[in-house]
C-alpha cells in the first residue's frame, strides 16, 4: 500500500498534500525557500513520530503518512483553522509521465524477465550506458508502448504504488475538503498566489514559469479512457 505525503507549514497553518507525478518536486522547491534552502523531504518524519513542536514550529515539515486513516487523523488534528491545498494533473498527462519515468517499477513486478533483459542490454553497451541513470527507462519505453503500458496498469494493483494510484484516493478527497486544487500547469503562479493570500512571503517569481510539454504521443480515445 502506498504512503501519503503532506507538507505542513505551521506559521500560515497550511497543509499541502503531495500527489506523485503532479508537481511534487516544484512544490518541494517552493517550500525550500521557507526552509533555509533545504528540501523539506530531506528531513521527513513519520506522522506517528511527529510531536506538538512540529505543528508549532516556524519551518515546513514533510510528513509521511502510512495510510488513509493517518490522513484523516491529521485532518482532524489540524482542525478547521488550517487550509488544505494540493496540485493536481490532467489524468492522461500524469499517466504519460508515469510511463516515461516509472515504467521500470511496473515491469519489475509484472514482467521480471523483461526487466532483467533491459538490464542485460545495458551491460552489453559498456560503461557509458552503465552511468546513464535513465537508460533502463528508455529501453523499456521502446519495448513497451504507452498503450500497452495502460493495458498493463489495468492488471496492476495501482494501490501498491503512489505513482499509479488515482489522485482522488491520494487526496482522500471524499473526506478532506480542499481550499484550493491547483492545476499543474499553473503551479508556479497560482500556488504562489495561494501562499501569499495566506500571508506567506515568497522570493521573486522571475524565471519560475513552467513550460507545458508536448507529449509527442498519438492519443486515442481508448487510451484516454484508461487514463481516467
Amino acid at each position: 500500500m502506498y504512503r501519503h505525503y503532506v507538507i505542513i507549514y505551521p506559521p500560515a497553518k497550511i497543509a499541502v498534500t503531495l500527489v506523485p507525478k503532479s508537481g511534487t518536486n516544484t512544490v518541494r522547491e517552493i517550500f525550500s525557500y521557507l526552509n533555509d534552502g533545504a528540501d523539506p523531504a530531506s528531513r521527513s518524519i513519520s506522522y506517528q513520530q511527529a510531536t506538538d513542536e512540529h505543528f508549532r514550529g516556524g519551518k515546513p515539515v514533510f510528513l509521511l503518512l502510512p495510510n488513509r486513516d493517518n490522513m484523516l487523523h491529521l485532518h482532524q488534528k489540524l482542525g478547521d483553522e488550517w487550509r488544505w491545498l494540493s496540485v493536481v494533473r490532467e489524468p492522461l498527462s500524469r499517466s504519460i509521465s508515469a510511463w516515461r519515468n516509472k515504467i521500470n517499477q511496473l515491469v519489475k513486478v509484472q514482467s521480471p524477465k523483461i526487466h532483467a533483459a533491459s538490464k542485460l542490454k545495458i551491460l552489453t553497451k559498456g560503461p557509458k550506458m552503465w552511468r546513464d541513470r535513465d537508460a533502463t527507462l528508455r529501453i523499456l519505453c521502446e519495448w513497451i508502448s504507452f498503450e500497452e503500458f495502460m493495458e498493463r496498469l489495468e492488471m496492476f494493483d495501482i494501490n501498491s504504488n503512489a505513482h499509479f494510484a488515482r489522485q482522488c484516493d491520494l487526496l482522500a478527497i471524499d473526506d478532506i475538503s480542499y481550499d484550493d486544487l491547483i492545476p499543474l500547469e499553473h503551479v508556479s503562479t497560482r500556488f504562489l498566489d495561494a501562499l501569499e493570500t495566506y500571508g506567506v512571503r515568497m522570493p521573486s517569481r522571475q524565471g519560475r514559469q513552467i513550460p507545458r510539454k508536448n507529449t509527442g504521443i498519438d492519443v486515442t480515445p481508448e487510451i484516454t479512457r484508461r487514463a481516467k
